[in-house]
């Protein structure tokens, strides 16, 4: 069956030499013709991965939770009382990622955003640790100017509501993760 793959077009031939590799490293097995994959292997590699659950912008006067939100129709969908989480961004434990969070521009949510200036302080809170970053870039961009969520070498925060009297631009700051830590642990709270 694979032989008579590697026979066919350029874009099969392709698909056929990633299957050889995949096989040849035994992430899948093939039996009778058939393909599947190697479980054991994809469990043993799973990444524990991190989802910010609060963030807080001290000189901003943001303190609130977030939650994920998952793309529909083509657009992360918007939260009415919690920032978002473009899932599909990077987690906040990922190196050399991009994470987004983002909020609509009200009371308790990113209405504030805009006094968070270069080098004011951003932390995000996770389920394991608590990341700090500090804001290196502003911008206004027009809503169609998606390369914001690109990343870069550094891991990076993306933070973005709606600006203007008919929210005809986005309010972006971009930062850069400077320190993260453990949560203290209960012992060390005692006194």
């Amino acid at each position: 069956m694979i032989f008579d793959i590697i026979r066919g077009d350029n874009h099969m031939k392709i698909k056929a030499g990633l299957l050889l590799i995949l096989i040849t490293i035994g992430i899948i097995h093939v039996i009778g013709g058939m393909v599947f994959p190697d479980t054991s292997y994809s469990a043993s590699y799973t990444k524990t991965v991190e989802l910010p659950l609060r963030i807080i912008i001290p000189n901003a006067e943001i303190n609130t939770n977030i939650k994920e939100s998952y793309i529909e129709k083509g657009t992360w969908q918007v939260h009415k009382k919690y920032a978002g989480f473009g899932l599909g961004s990077s987690f906040i434990n990922e190196e050399n990622g991009n994470s987004i969070i983002f909020a609509h521009a009200r009371k308790n949510l990113f209405k504030t955003l805009d006094k968070a200036k270069v080098g004011s302080e951003v932390i995000v809170m996770g389920q394991d640790k608590i990341y700090t970053y500090v804001v290196t870039k502003r911008d206004l961009i027009s809503p169609k100017e998606v390369e914001v969520v690109t990343s870069g070498r550094e891991t990076n925060l993306t933070l973005f509501t709606c600006n203007g009297d008919f929210d005809e631009e986005r309010l972006v700051i971009k930062a850069v993760k400077i320190n993260e830590k453990d949560y203290p642990s209960s012992e060390s709270l005692v006194i």
